[in-house]
């Protein structure tokens, strides 16, 4: 055997252990690596403005107990924002009202329309005293007219003087109501009521009551102006919260 076919064959074996191949494997690339895995985007749902739509006899008062005053009854349907709850636990709901300012609601005489969960606790004002006091005011109203000569389907504006004879100070605002009645039978034509302030003894003060009255225009008209309406001003009479005036009013707008 020659040198030649002994290196021949040297070759030859070191192919077969080889696998048979000499072209190394080729790595794939990777794909591009976000780092995080792929989640679909989701956009939460913007929240539905809470509102409560006002049950049968749903007063709203100036603190979150049915001893605050009553600034406001609400006609059954009538709807209003809710703008926050009681921090003190009692449930009741801070309303927006649509004339301006803000009340508070019992839930028991709202159905809540939306979500409250996340409003803002709010911190009503302290409740009245109920201890008794050698000095009480005395409210009483003085005098009551007209900005004008009321006129029918035309807006005017009544105005109530109020007194505190008494001894001492009211301890919380109360309010003041104007009722127009026709006279001759007494059947109720429209009213307003408009919030009175805190008075200290000696001081008085002049609200203004915005009506509108649309019937029985040429008929004697009578005002009946009453201070604290609700009662919920404690006072050593009360005797002599209201007064009256009489008018008639012109065709107006519904001649």
């Amino acid at each position: 055997m020659t040198r030649t076919t002994l290196a021949l064959g040297s070759v030859l074996l070191l192919a077969a252990c080889s696998g048979g191949s000499s072209t190394p494997p080729v790595a794939k690339p990777a794909g591009p690596s976000t780092g995080a895995p792929s989640h679909s985007a989701t956009v939460a749902a913007a929240p539905v403005p809470a509102e409560v739509i006002a049950s049968p006899g749903a007063n709203a008062r100036n603190g979150d107990g049915t001893e605050y005053l009553v600034l406001i009854s609400l006609k059954t349907g009538t709807k209003v924002s809710v703008v926050g709850v009681s921090s003190r636990g009692t449930g009741w709901l801070q309303v927006q009202l649509s004339g301006g300012g803000t009340a508070w609601v019992a839930p028991s005489v709202v159905q809540v329309d939306g979500a409250i969960t996340g409003l803002p606790s709010v911190a009503p004002t302290a409740k009245p005293s109920a201890k008794s006091s050698g000095s009480l005011p005395d409210l009483v109203v003085k005098a009551i007219g007209t900005d004008r000569v009321p006129s029918c389907g035309v807006a005017f504006t009544a105005t109530v003087q109020v007194t505190d004879i008494g001894s001492g100070p009211t301890a919380i605002a109360g309010a003041v109501s104007v009722i127009d009645t026709r006279a001759a039978d007494g059947a109720a034509q429209g009213g307003g009521v408009v919030v009175l302030p805190v008075l200290t003894p000696g001081q008085t003060v002049t609200v203004k009551v915005p009506l509108t009255i649309t019937t029985s225009p040429g008929e004697l008209h009578t005002l009946t102006a009453t201070v604290d309406p609700s009662g919920s001003v404690r006072e050593s009479s009360k005797t002599n919260n209201a007064a009256t005036s009489t008018y008639t009013p012109t065709a107006g707008s519904c001649g």
